[in-house]
């Protein structure tokens, strides 16, 4: 797993479409370019609080949405 906390083999697995990245200015180098390059490499969509703000993701069950007119 390495510093990224994750693996194309587990992310091959679990198939997620999403992928919400928590992050602020940081010195850090958060996210990682490891992980962003994974997540890429597996088509799997980005959004970012550092680059859109705001995410709310909704669920009633059965389906989830992104909400993306929300105050």
């Amino acid at each position: 797993m390495g510093k990224t906390g994750m693996t194309a083999e587990w992310l091959g697995l679990i198939s997620p479409q999403l992928a919400v990245i928590s992050v602020g200015k940081n010195n850090y180098g958060h996210p990682a370019e490891e992980t962003l390059k994974i997540l890429r490499e597996l088509d799997i969509k980005v959004l970012r609080t550092d680059v859109e703000g705001d995410i709310e993701v909704v669920s009633d069950g059965v389906k989830w949405w992104v909400n993306e007119n929300w105050d």
